[in-house]
């Protein structure tokens, strides 16, 4: 397996630690599943469960005002 080596400011290296000890695993695994993940070409988790979401009617174009109930403008 290769090494990678990163440069984090000090705030992002506290958040990452108590990320791992949060699901208790190092910060090497950590790192590098949430890394795979990120190149990972697959769809996000919840992507097919939008799909049947919308009724049709939801993509319909609301009525639109007529150009007559327009607020009058200042002319410049």
């Amino acid at each position: 397996m290769s090494q990678m080596t990163i440069y984090l400011d000090e705030a992002s290296v506290r958040a990452i630690k108590r990320s791992a000890k949060r699901e208790h695993v190092s910060v090497s695994n950590w790192a590098r599943r949430r890394l795979c993940e990120a190149v990972r070409d697959t769809w996000p988790n919840d992507f097919f469960t939008a799909f049947g979401a919308l009724r049709e009617s939801d993509l319909d174009r609301p009525p639109q005002p007529s150009f007559a109930s327009d607020v009058k403008r200042q002319e410049l």
